[in-house]
């Protein structure tokens, strides 16, 4: 589920609603995670970030994420195994297996990010997008 954050302005009328797209981001390196969750959040996502499969699930059953990305290169965790074990536990889960081995792969990834949450909004169910 999205974020909201309410913007007031300086008599605290509401001003403005925003809603975020929440987005799990699950990869083994910390450099590219840390990098690539810190982008996403500058694009103005709101991102929780985990090390491995066992604080994805737990993290899931708290923050409803409107998309999770799982990084392809895992030593940890098989990424496609762990792709099918979310998509028959959430169906509707927007999933992006990536690949990110150097810092331009970062563009890229963001590209499929902002592709899938729009066709997730238009079609109002989960999309499997290609990392």
């Amino acid at each position: 589920m999205s974020g909201r954050l309410i913007f007031k302005d300086r008599y605290g009328r509401q001003n403005r609603d925003v809603i975020m797209p929440k987005i799990l981001v699950l990869g083994e390196q910390p450099q590219f995670r840390t990098l690539l969750s810190e982008s996403l959040w500058l694009d103005g996502h709101l991102v929780e970030s985990v090390g491995d499969a066992a604080m994805l699930w737990e993290h899931l059953g708290n923050t409803q994420p409107d998309l999770v990305l799982l990084d392809a290169h895992s030593d940890g965790f098989g990424a496609m195994r762990l792709y099918q074990d979310l998509k028959q536990q959430f169906p509707d889960l927007a999933v992006i297996v990536y690949q990110c081995r150097n810092y331009g792969d970062v563009d890229r990834i963001k590209g499929a990010v902002a592709d899938a949450l729009v066709k997730h909004r238009l079609s109002g169910s989960g999309l499997n997008v290609p990392g």
